[in-house]
């Protein structure tokens, strides 16, 4: 099995379940943030909601690209001694049937994947706020500095741009080759119970031993296969919706010609090419890169544009090579995305996304997924963001919305229902959220240093706690009462 299938394998059965704590990033003095399978970030406006989002995307984004193959010079220049290290222990497999990995080496392959996963870390940061590490540091401050924990385990440190893997276990390697086992791949890499890493080597393969390309290869399956150990806990791939993701929409094909009107002057003269955070960037890629397959959570997201659109959003190719072009079809009459309401274009990349990409329990991330939507229809998407977690989906949102707070607090009340009170409550029986599933975070401001974050309070019985909408709420009372007292 390939390192990143043993990754997404291990990876896939498990739900959005770590905790994130923040230091000076941003506008953020402090945060204890609690990421599980449906996360809620409220509060006001610039506090960090939205940095706290793009952090956890970059976190788990950094564990999908460090499973991306790399250039293979890039690997022989700069892991030689690995490589001659592992050369030998091929050679040495040719004459037995297993050989164990020398501790040197296998020290040396765990401390190059800490620096490769540090790189990946910086990298992902940086290119999805499209900053400098140093801007990303909260006023006043020096540095900035993260940690992961799951289940009070602390994962990663993250402090002066040096990150320390704290999980990855002292272990053994094992190689052994093997005419028995159909090895699509060259060769197969399985965690045993005792910790040890086993490689399994096709045995027509180990006879090219001398072949750089493979040991690059084989160096690049060992590096991932550790990582995915020290990781475990991450989910295998985010997918970021950034606000205003109507306007992008429009937008993405004047982006695109944009870039390929003046490829053709690359290396010949400065090429002024607008500057975009690697979240945008990546939602027009995914959008030009769409195609109309039948996705994880296809009938999800008919049923969205059913319910809220009362029609359907397509991908349609007007001419080979080139761009999607996006329309919405209702009643036998189909127009272009552009013409359409805001609701239908600002939720549209949405629902396409979930019926057209093929994905397990990875992490959606939405900022405003109200934004447009009337109360009742806010109420309705509420239903089926929990319906996407039953499903085994992940979500973190950001929202102003006290509707759409109280309607995903409803479902967390279900749990207490029995199956037949639920489908008589949302006409389903299988959308509820239990206390375990859900967690809502308040951003407040912590007088002029930064904002702080706290976990607000849920039971099932009680739902989550609203005082912040609340608070709103009799602020408006009290301004209709003097506006009736002076008018009277």
């Amino acid at each position: 099995m390939r390192a990143e299938k043993l990754w997404s394998s291990q990876v896939e059965e498990n739900r959005l379940n770590f905790d994130m704590l923040i230091n000076d990033f941003g506008p953020i003095k402090k945060a204890a943030i609690s990421l599980r399978p449906l996360t809620i970030f409220i509060g006001g406006n610039n506090l960090g909601k939205s940095y706290a989002a793009m952090l956890a995307h970059s976190v788990i984004s950094a564990g999908r690209g460090f499973n991306r193959r790399s250039p293979f010079t890039k690997f022989l220049s700069k892991r030689t001694n690995i490589l001659d290290e592992l050369e030998k222990t091929m050679i040495a497999l040719k004459s037995t049937d297993t050989v164990k990995c020398p501790p040197r080496l296998a020290a040396k392959i765990t401390r190059s994947c800490v620096d490769e996963y540090r790189a990946h870390l910086q990298h992902e940061i940086m290119r999805n706020f499209g900053s400098k590490l140093p801007d990303l540091t909260r006023f006043g401050a020096d540095h900035f500095s993260m940690t992961l924990k799951a289940k009070k385990r602390t994962i990663m440190s993250y402090k002066k741009s040096r990150l320390t893997l704290n999980s990855i276990p002292k272990f053994d390697i094992i190689f052994s080759s093997s005419k028995a086992v159909d090895l699509s791949d060259m060769f197969q890499l399985d965690w045993n119970d005792d910790g040890k890493l086993y490689c399994t080597v096709d045995n027509s393969i180990v006879d090219l031993f001398d072949a750089r390309r493979f040991l690059v290869r084989l160096y690049m399956e060992l590096r991932s296969a550790i990582a995915q150990r020290a990781v475990a806990t991450l989910p295998a791939h985010s997918r970021y919706f950034p606000a205003a993701r109507s306007g992008i929409l429009q937008a993405h094909r004047v982006i695109t010609s944009n870039v390929v009107r003046n490829a053709p002057y690359a290396g010949i003269e400065d090429i002024h090419v607008p500057r975009l955070s690697g979240v945008v960037s990546d939602f027009v890629s995914t959008i030009i890169d769409m195609h109309p397959i039948r996705g994880t959570h296809n009938d999800t997201g008919n049923q969205i544009e059913n319910d809220i659109f009362s029609g359907h959003v397509e991908l349609k190719y007007t001419d080979p090579g080139a761009l999607p072009e996006i329309f919405y079809e209702r009643s036998g009459i189909t127009i272009p995305i552009h013409r359409t309401s805001s609701t239908i274009s600002e939720l549209a990349p949405f629902t396409l996304h979930l019926k057209h990409s093929v994905g397990g329990r990875g992490v959606l991330i939405i900022e405003e997924p109200e934004a447009h939507l009337h109360p009742s229809n806010q109420n309705l998407l509420a239903g089926h963001i929990v319906k996407l977690v039953r499903e085994g989906a992940n979500i973190i949102i950001t929202t102003h919305s006290s509707t759409l707070f109280e309607s995903v607090s409803q479902y967390l009340r279900a749990s207490q229902l029995q199956p037949k009170g639920r489908k008589n409550a949302f006409g389903r029986e299988d959308l509820y959220l239990t206390e375990d599933e859900i967690a809502p975070h308040l951003f407040r401001m912590d007088g002029d240093e930064g904002s702080t974050v706290e976990r607000i309070p849920l039971s099932a019985k009680d739902g989550m706690k609203q005082d912040e909408f609340v608070k709103e709420d009799r602020l408006l009372n009290e301004i209709n009462l003097r506006i009736e007292e002076h008018g009277s």
